[in-house]
Order: C-alpha cells, then sequence, then structure tokens
C-alpha cells in the first residue's frame, strides 16, 4: 500500500498539468485567472505562517529550539520551496504587469521565508530579492533602493550579522561543523546514500532492480530485511532509481533537462532559474517529487510557461 501511495504522487503531477492545460485550452479558465489564484494561495499561506510566528503557534522547523517556524505545516523544507518557487512566479506575473498588489505580495512572501530558517529559504530570499529589484518598475528608485541596501550592510554589518546568525544559526552551525562542503550542502544526506548504496544487493534476481526497482517499500533493501516502514533516502533521483529503476530515473532526468530548455527557447529566464532550483533540490535534498506541497510546483511553472506571451495585455489583472 506505502508503495501504490508513493506511485500515486508521481501520477498526480502528470494528472495536475493536464487537468490545468485541458482547462486553459478549452477555455473553462483563462491564463490571468489561473496566476492570480497562484498568487493568492502563495500570499494566504505567508500571512498563515507570518501570524503563527508572531503569536508563537504552531510548530518549530528545528525539535532543538533554533531559530525557525514551519507554522501549520507538516515539512519545513516542502514549505520553503513551496514559498521560494512562488516567490520566483510572483516576481514574474508582477514583471509582466507592474501591479503593485503583487509586489506586496513579493514583499510578503519574503517576509514567510526569512521565518524558516533553512539553506533553501536563504538561497530563495536572495535570489528573489536581486530579481525583485531588476524588475522593479521604476528603475531609478530600484537603484537608489540598491545603494540604500549596500550602505546599510556596509555601516549595520555587525547588527544584520548578528540578526542573520540568529535567524539561520542551524545553517551556519552545520556549515562550520561539517567534514565537507558536500556534506554540508546535502545536510548529512550522502552519508545515508554511501550507506543504500553499500547494503543494495543486485546479486541473483536482485539484478532487475536495476531496470524495475524494488518498489518504494523494499527500495534499496532486500526482501529478507526487517522493515517497518518506508525509508527513503532524501534525493529524488537515489529513490527514484532504487525504487523504479533506471528506466524510470532517465526518464525524469529527461523530463528535467526538456523543461529548463524550454524556458531557454521561450527566453523564460525567471523561470528557467526557477526550474533549475527547483531540480537541483530534488537532486541534492530530495522534498519535490514525493512532496504534494512542492511537487504540484512543477506542472504549476511548466503550464505558466506553455500559456505566457510575456505580454502586459494578456496578464492584466
Amino acid at each position: 500500500m506505502i508503495g501504490l501511495i508513493y506511485s500515486y504522487k508521481i501520477i498526480y503531477l502528470f494528472l495536475l498539468f493536464f487537468s490545468i492545460y485541458v482547462l486553459l485550452i478549452k477555455k473553462y479558465i483563462n491564463y490571468s485567472f489561473l496566476l492570480i489564484n497562484i498568487n493568492i494561495c502563495i500570499a494566504l499561506t505567508s500571512i498563515i505562517l507570518i501570524t503563527s510566528f508572531v503569536f508563537n503557534i504552531g510548530f518549530p522547523t528545528y525539535i532543538d529550539g533554533a531559530f525557525g517556524t514551519k507554522g501549520f505545516f507538516a515539512a519545513g523544507n516542502g514549505l520553503g520551496i513551496y514559498l521560494g518557487i512562488g516567490l520566483l512566479i510572483s516576481i514574474f506575473y508582477y514583471s509582466n504587469t507592474k501591479n503593485k498588489y503583487l509586489f506586496l505580495v513579493c514583499i510578503l512572501n519574503i517576509c514567510a521565508l526569512s521565518l524558516i530558517g533553512t539553506k533553501t529559504t536563504f538561497l530563495f530570499l536572495t535570489a528573489g530579492l536581486v530579481f525583485l529589484c531588476f524588475y522593479f518598475d521604476n528603475k531609478l528608485l530600484s537603484v537608489i533602493l540598491s545603494i540604500i541596501i549596500i550602505i546599510c550592510l556596509f555601516v549595520f554589518k555587525d547588527s544584520i550579522a548578528s540578526l542573520l546568525s540568529k535567524m539561520f544559526d542551524v545553517v551556519l552551525f552545520r556549515f562550520n561543523n561539517s567534514g565537507s562542503f558536500s556534506h554540508f550542502l546535502l545536510s548529512s544526506r550522502d552519508s545515508y546514500l554511501i550507506e543504500a548504496f553499500k547494503h543494495v544487493n543486485y546479486d541473483g534476481m536482485y539484478i532487475i532492480r536495476i531496470f524495475f526497482g524494488l518498489g518504494a517499500y523494499y527500495s534499496f533493501r532486500n526482501f529478507d530485511d526487517y522493515t517497518i516502514g518506508i525509508d527513503i533516502l532524501e534525493s529524488d533521483v537515489s529513490d527514484i532509481f532504487f525504487m523504479y529503476g533506471i528506466n524510470i530515473l532517465v526518464i525524469y532526468l529527461f523530463i528535467m533537462c526538456f523543461i529548463v530548455k524550454f524556458f531557454i527557447i521561450k527566453k523564460q529566464y525567471l523561470l528557467m532559474f526557477a526550474s533549475i532550483m527547483l531540480f537541483g533540490h530534488s537532486i541534492l535534498a530530495g522534498h519535490v517529487l514525493f512532496n504534494g506541497m512542492s511537487g504540484i510546483m512543477i506542472p504549476l511553472i511548466v503550464i505558466i510557461g506553455i500559456f505566457s506571451n510575456n505580454t502586459r495585455k494578456r496578464l492584466s489583472l
């Protein structure tokens, strides 16, 4: 049953893509309606997270009491990816409409991302601020604000460093105490992967796992291993290989490359960056393909890319 549930998570993403695609093609909904509702969901999620932080309710990102909250959501990693990609989508929409309300959604999202306190949210925060300044409607004001920010960073560098160290204390602790950069980047997942590849057996009938995998329940384990539940490696490419074999893994890698190339051809570089961030996290840290909250961003950015013609007229509110 567990194996079937994990298979359905992948099928769900395809069904979501084709459902939205048909709704748009048949004109049951229009493109602006889709983007508006995506931004509403992002704004509501941000408000929920900020509210839980202000009133000190909800769940912490880290159980040891370090800074970071995931509000009422189950996984901080999935939430960070969802809001991070959502921020890039909001900036993409804002870059085409220059609507002040979308700018406020972006600011709200940035505030929410800063409260989660993970490496992923730090990367999305940095990228989001850079893109937002770049696409800001008033270029002169954007330059002035950038200069003010740089001056403030220089003048108040000690105070800002202290604040950031508190916000990302776990990230800094792991960086300072990691044996290598790869160990830090993978958050110790490299140890799980090494152990999994040491444990896996390809002898005899187990040779079939190379091509077809052994399903989500057994994955890298053998049939005679004692198991009480599923054990994922938190790296989507490794999990796909062990669960479904190299055939499905090649298909997934092809889809990744196809989507990134698609955005490059359409010169949608903001969405291209979003897809690279999304798939990069999927490869290195998982929590994308098998996470419903962050996984839905794959079909959504593809749909946005397909139906976008980069004109303000089509994207007008």
